[in-house]
């Protein structure tokens, strides 16, 4: 008998490490796994603030007020007080920043994500020394829309339910009204319809109010659906054939706003989901790259990381929310840059036959997509598609980007953890085996 308990102990030492194993939460898929890439582009962000509190994207020194805004909702998102945020705990914080000039905003998508942002860390909107609400409100037209533009009108929803506000009469009905029949949404008109925008509208439509059993929300959704590649990503339209960290982030976001599970059959192709190609996109220093195109996909890393609400999408959190219990970001020590002097304010786009936007050149059309500077605008036909069953969904042939994870962020990941286990029961195994032979001895 005590043999046989000198071997049996190793065993039921290994057991009961297995089932620790196989119920750990750090898997490549568990919500661990996703916080600690979210403290990794954290990181990277907190290292590109300037004195003055704004964030300035790489390579370029000048405050940059849409990244702030967006870096402040990405750091509320993951339980870290934007106000706290600073470089090496002096200076100005990232809230300084943007309160310093949210005055000075006169677009209307810039109030708007200004009012999401403030919101995000429950900040109180009346000691401002000017009305957000009704600057916003002085766009809002006699048909609920903002300016007669989708992109200011999605935002617009959000902007007035983070605030609290009753949303204007006929807003919600303006932005159902413009959905495409492919089930899509297009920011503008003749851009056609694509992903982000879709899904920053299915969040825009949840919060206010729209049922997800809504025919506009099931169409949307299948819409969605339909542009997932391989790898579990998404692209950006139709004609692309792989897919972008903005594009799968922001249909994360949709995913979570609806309630629903990213790892659920449905949003499954194949095995893997929009959480790996998600994470495939990160690079070692914690940005990601908007796609695997080397020639520009990573020339903005700033902007692909906080304009393309990766970490938000990684924390799960969905637009607009607010969070209201905040604790300070443990800041590494980071490079200390002198602001290049900016006037804070967004600039319009694009001039010329472009249509006209309210991000600057280089960047989206919708918010959190980058497009090309070199790209000529021309109209995407759309085809009428039937809406399908969700569990009947056909997804196109098409040749995407396998999930692309970085060295450190592997897949095999799990394999690696059972290497380190096996070494562990081996060394287990043997000790227990010498004490044994002591004691028979």
């Amino acid at each position: 008998m005590k043999n046989s308990s000198v071997f049996l102990r190793p065993f039921m030492v290994f057991f009961v490490c297995f089932l620790v194993f196989v119920c750990s939460p750090f898997t490549v898929h568990g919500a661990s796994y996703e916080e600690q890439s979210s403290s990794y582009a954290l990181d990277y962000l907190a290292a590109h603030q300037l004195k003055n509190g704004a964030i300035h994207e790489e390579g370029d020194e000048s405050s940059r007020y849409d990244l702030t805004s967006w870096a402040i909702m990405s750091f509320a998102s993951a339980g870290f007080d934007p106000a706290l945020v600073k470089i090496n705990g002096e200076a100005s914080s990232l809230t300084d920043y943007l309160i310093s000039n949210v005055c000075l905003q006169e677009d209307p998508v810039a109030i708007e994500r200004s009012i999401i942002a403030l919101k995000s860390y429950d900040f109180n909107l009346e000691s401002l020394p000017c009305d957000l609400i009704a600057k916003l409100d002085g766009f809002v037209l006699s048909d609920g829309s903002v300016n007669s533009d989708s992109i200011a009108s999605v935002f617009g929803i959000m902007a007035y339910k983070a605030a609290n506000q009753i949303i204007p009469t006929g807003m919600v009905d303006f932005v159902l009204s413009k959905q495409n029949a492919d089930g899509g949404f297009e920011p503008y008109a003749p851009w056609g319809t694509e992903s982000t925008f879709t899904a920053q509208t299915i969040q825009a439509l949840i919060a206010g109010g729209v049922p997800k059993t809504n025919l506009t929300i099931i169409q949307a959704k299948n819409y969605l659906k339909n542009m997932q590649v391989p790898g579990g990503g998404f692209k950006y339209q139709g004609y692309n054939t792989s897919s972008n960290s903005g594009s799968s982030a922001a249909a994360l976001m949709a995913i979570y706003s609806l309630g629903e599970d990213p790892q659920a059959p449905f949003w499954l192709n194949g095995s893997s989901s929009a959480i790996d190609d998600l994470l495939g996109f990160q690079k070692q220093d914690g940005s990601f790259r908007y796609d695997s195109d080397p020639s520009w996909g990573d020339t903005t890393p700033i902007f692909s990381t906080a304009y393309g609400a990766t970490i938000m999408a990684l924390n799960r959190q969905p637009l607009p929310f607010s969070n209201q219990s905040l604790v300070p970001f443990e800041q590494k020590e980071v490079k200390t840059i002198s602001p290049t002097p900016t006037v804070a304010v967004e600039q319009v786009a694009f001039t010329g036959d472009q249509p006209t936007g309210t991000s600057i050149v280089g960047e989206p059309l919708s918010v959190g997509v980058v497009v090309p500077t070199d790209i000529v605008l021309q109209a995407v036909p759309t085809q009428p598609v039937q809406v399908v069953a969700q569990d009947n969904i056909s997804v196109p042939s098409v040749l995407g980007a396998t999930s692309n994870f970085p060295s450190g962020h592997q897949k095999s990941f799990p394999f690696m953890r059972l290497i380190y286990l096996t070494l562990a029961f081996g060394g287990a195994f043997m000790v227990l085996y010498i004490i044994g032979r002591f004691k028979r001895a």
